[in-house]
């Protein structure tokens, strides 16, 4: 079967959300590092504090997918902003 990106992204057989896991090693690794922060910091406070701290956390955490969405969709706006351009805009020549 022959069909289009823009067929296969809507019927779902692209999901570019779920090939976005974390590629980088740099970003791994300082993603281990924060846990580790956390993990320390939260064993150093009391039982009610390591509850506020937690939901301090949680309301943090539900930011993420919020801003790679926002992400994935100003790049995605990029990329068809460049298509345009290229497309539609005939290059200057300058002699």
């Amino acid at each position: 079967m022959n069909t289009s990106i823009l067929e296969q992204l809507y019927n779902g057989v692209i999901a570019p959300y779920h090939d976005s896991e974390t590629q980088l090693e740099a970003l791994k690794k300082q993603n281990g590092l924060a846990h580790g922060a956390y993990d320390d910091f939260s064993q150093k406070l009391d039982a009610n504090l390591q509850i506020e701290f937690e939901k301090v956390m949680d309301e943090h955490i539900q930011l993420l997918p919020l801003e790679m969405t926002q992400s994935f969709i100003n790049g995605f706006k990029l990329g068809v902003n460049l298509m345009i351009e290229t497309i539609y805009q005939p290059p200057k020549i300058t002699e």
